[in-house]
């Protein structure tokens, strides 16, 4: 199994740019607080569970009701997971930054990751982003800029990385296609010897119902790399992942909705390893 999750629902702990590839298995729930299952609205708490792992993650919101923080516990195969994350926002509610604490960063003497984001005023839109880690004293670098189409949205994220010599280089690209307010494909490729090779496509398949959480285009620095997670407006019922060479993965869920057409409980079913996770939404 190589593909990363792309949902938002299933977004796990950070991984780095040059990590084009997951896992399915590595599903983990989002959010935090109380249930409230008829007239909530807002995200919370999201607790996924397959076996003997599970997942909790707690989403915080400003005043405003922006996202500002997301935080990880739980156990994936025996390891704790235990991930922080930090949204700096401006007055205006513009995403400045995200800082990254991880146990496992931190047991290798990263203390924290560092996602600089780049916006543009004048076109009041994101234009990027830059991951910045140290290393025993070495920057390294990874950095991404958004190519939009005439409606103002994301085709095309491409990827840099700096590995410490100081110049920018060619790594990877992503290329979105729409229909509506939904992302419905997905195109990872590797930069190598001058040229883009295809990595693997993701097509996804909505309901006509509200998903949990919604960011449009600040998804696309939400999240870096992860593949526009928290972008659409509905749903993913199917998710096909299709390799140029291997077989093709599925992941085909089942929802159960809240008062608030929002999603109350999910079944995912990935394929072919037969892997379902239970997963539990709270809202306030």
């Amino acid at each position: 199994m190589k593909i990363i999750a792309s949902l938002s629902i299933l977004t796990s702990i950070f991984l780095f740019s040059c990590q084009k590839e997951g896992d399915f298995s590595r599903v983990n729930g989002s959010g935090s607080g109380r249930v409230v299952t008829g007239t909530g609205t807002r995200l919370v708490k999201m607790v996924s569970k397959s076996g003997t792992d599970s997942s909790v993650n707690i989403y915080t919101y400003n005043s405003s009701g922006k996202l500002i923080g997301i935080a990880t516990t739980g156990n994936d195969g025996g390891t704790p997971i235990d991930t922080k994350e930090t949204f700096v926002r401006n007055t205006q509610g513009i995403l400045q930054k995200e800082v990254i604490k991880d146990a496992d960063l931190i047991q290798n003497g990263v203390d924290s990751l560092v996602i600089k984001i780049r916006y543009d005023a004048t076109l009041t839109r994101y234009t990027g982003w830059t991951l910045i880690i140290d290393v025993g004293g070495t920057v390294l670098r990874d950095s991404a800029v958004l190519l939009y189409n005439a409606a103002g949205k994301v085709i095309i994220e491409s990827g840099y990385s700096d590995n410490g010599s100081g110049t920018y280089k060619p790594t990877s690209k992503s290329d979105f296609t729409y229909s509506g307010n939904n992302i419905i494909s997905k195109k990872a490729s590797s930069y190598d010897l001058g040229t883009y090779t295809e990595d693997f496509t993701i097509t996804d398949e909505y309901d006509t119902k509200t998903a949990p959480l919604i960011f449009g285009n600040e998804a696309f620095v939400v999240e870096p790399n992860s593949i526009a997670p928290y972008y659409s407006s509905n749903n993913i019922l199917k998710e096909t992942v299709t390799y140029p060479t291997d077989p093709t993965e599925t992941l085909t869920i089942s929802y159960i909705y809240n008062s608030s057409n929002k999603p109350a409980t999910a079944s995912f079913n990935i394929q072919p390893d037969n892997t379902i996770f239970a997963v539990t939404y709270y809202y306030q």
